[in-house]
Order: C-alpha cells, then sequence, then structure tokens
C-alpha cells in the first residue's frame, strides 16, 4: 500500500519522540512548540518541502 499521509500538523502538544521516516509523500510537517520533543527522526536524503519547527528542534536520521 502506498503512503499517503502528505501533511502532519501536531504543535503543541506533549509529544516525546517522532519517526517520520516511513512517511516519503509528506511535504509539509508542522511540530513546533512540543517542548519534549528535540528530535524528528527521517529517513536519509527525505525531503520535506515545508517543515516548521522550534529553535531546539531537529530533523536527523538517528534519534536517540
Amino acid at each position: 500500500m502506498k503512503n499517503r499521509l502528505t501533511h502532519l500538523y501536531s504543535s503543541s502538544n506533549l509529544l516525546t519522540g517522532l519517526d517520520v521516516s516511513h512517511n516519503s509523500g509528506l511535504i509539509d510537517l508542522r511540530v513546533d512548540r512540543n517542548p519534549e520533543l528535540t528530535c524528528i527522526k527521517i529517513e536519509n536524503e527525505q525531503n520535506i518541502p515545508t517543515v516548521t519547527l522550534s529553535e531546539y528542534q531537529k530533523l536527523n536520521t538517528s534519534c536517540l
């Protein structure tokens, strides 16, 4: 089955982890203002055209 998730908006929550690496169709990711979420896992060379993060957050291929 083809992954059809293209937009994920989850700002201002209490997320502690997020893995979007299996969402190759993702074009808009907004996860700012999640104080416990510092690393969002993505696939190597995954391109998400629109990303909204807080200054303490980063996209990375390896989140511990």
